[in-house]
């Protein structure tokens, strides 16, 4: 790998494999005990680095030893966390167990004190987001799923729906990208969060609405091809979760993920 010497400094020649499990188009590279994500979205590596350390003695995720940005890439090195992703074959046998781990850390993220947390992750900021991806046709009509499609057919379309219907906000601490490969576990209890370059403080939906859809994708075997998919009641997420389900809004909050 061709690093910036402030990388090299702690990586020197030790040995590595890369990491090829989630949606990311970062390259990450896992050494014994650091973690080194290279990526062309430098602003969302430089969110996820004040993240980190916003969250440092909060929560357990990666510490920062390194960041560099060097010829139109950034450089993240960073602690890793000890446990599995819950996406894991040894989670994915446990179901019950395991969508009560998703639960548990989405309550981890929401008793988070926000305060002095710099980055907006409100309804107003993401569909501003939404609209410049869109424009900037990062986003297009092949980027929606056919049900999405079916219903607005452009990118436009969607976007106007979710600027007209939406929903009231309770805010909390947001994961941002609640999927299970973000999330590690570690002798029966979340042991820590990965890739929080999207969090922010938003709606709780924005953590329930992908938690439950990489729950029914993993189950199912969408991602692994599993040989026997799993028979699971993914609505019982809301009973761990202690709350009763708002369908509505749950959809309303995987639609606008379609637009990042």
């Amino acid at each position: 790998m061709n690093l910036p010497e402030s990388i090299k400094e702690y990586v020197k020649d030790k040995p590595y494999c890369a990491e090829t499990i989630g949606m990311s188009s970062s390259e990450i590279y896992m050494f014994d005990d650091m973690v080194l994500k290279i990526q062309d979205d430098i602003a969302e590596a430089k969110r996820e680095v004040a993240v980190c350390r916003f969250l440092g003695g909060k929560l357990p995720v990666p510490e920062i030893i390194a960041y560099e940005v060097s010829n139109g890439k950034s450089f993240v090195l960073m602690s890793r966390i000890k446990g599995k992703m819950l996406c894991d074959e040894s989670f994915l046998a446990e179901p019950d167990k395991l969508v009560s781990l998703a639960a548990e850390g989405m309550k981890m993220l929401w008793n988070v004190d926000c305060a002095g947390f710099p980055y907006d992750g409100s309804l107003d900021a993401k569909l501003l987001q939404a609209k410049g991806n869109i424009e900037r046709r990062r986003i297009t009509a092949d980027y929606l799923d056919d049900e999405t499609k079916s219903r607005f057919s452009t990118p436009e379309r969607l976007w106007n729906w979710l600027n007209e219907n939406r929903p009231d906000e309770k805010k909390v601490f947001s994961h941002g990208d609640y999927c299970l490969p973000n999330i590690l576990a570690d002798n029966g209890k979340i042991s820590g969060f990965i890739d929080l370059g999207c969090a922010g403080v938003c709606d709780f939906y924005q953590d329930i609405a992908l938690c439950y859809r990489s729950l029914e994708q993993n189950f199912s075997g969408h991602y692994r091809g599993l040989e026997n998919p799993i028979d699971y009641d993914v609505s019982k997420l809301f009973d761990k979760l202690e709350i009763e389900p708002d369908n509505e809004k749950m959809q309303y909050y995987l639609y606008l993920d379609m637009l990042f």
